[in-house]
């Protein structure tokens, strides 16, 4: 009975996807996060796993504070997923974007003396447009990704995520 109600998850969200298409780039990002903040969200039960995540990563932050991350969270995901799922979109927008700091110093360093290099991510926001950047700079980036729950999905994502860059590696419990 969860693989027939997986299907229908994956036949919706492909309506979904095809109906965003048809809106113009800056607007489809907006949209999916908007679905996914008041459709998604609230049916999918995300908001306890997302309260839980932030008491964990932010157990000092105020509570005003708290709330106010707390309900820009679920817009956020959805519009990383809407940003993954339209992967050339997403690369022309991320091309133009620069990257800077210490951290991509040392990166650039160690590419020149052929010195493998582990890059690990916190963020807010896509977690994909730093990786994108890099290969499109011609750098070789393998991902860690987690697998997701529903395997018709799952197969749409991993295609449309390693349109931003190859090799993947399923980070699940297998």
């Amino acid at each position: 009975m969860q693989l027939v109600f997986q299907y229908f998850t994956y036949l919706a969200f492909g309506a979904i996807l095809a109906c965003l298409s048809r809106v113009p780039y800056s607007k489809r990002i907006i949209l999916g996060g908007v679905w996914f903040q008041y459709i998604v969200s609230p049916i999918s039960g995300s908001k306890a796993r997302i309260r839980e995540n932030l008491e964990h990563v932010l157990p000092n932050l105020v509570i005003r504070d708290k709330q106010k991350v707390f309900g820009g969270v679920p817009n956020n995901i959805g519009r990383t997923f809407t940003e993954l799922f339209f992967p050339y979109d997403f690369l022309q927008i991320i091309q133009t974007c620069e990257i800077t700091g210490e951290g991509y110093k040392a990166f650039k360093e160690a590419q020149l003396t052929g010195q493998p290099v582990i890059l690990v991510a916190g963020h807010f926001g896509n977690y994909d447009s730093v990786r994108g950047r890099l290969v499109l700079e011609g750098h070789n980036i393998g991902s860690l990704y987690k697998p997701l729950s529903n395997p018709f999905l799952n197969r749409i994502y991993v295609s449309r995520i390693s349109k931003i860059g190859f090799p993947l590696f399923p980070n699940d419990k297998d």
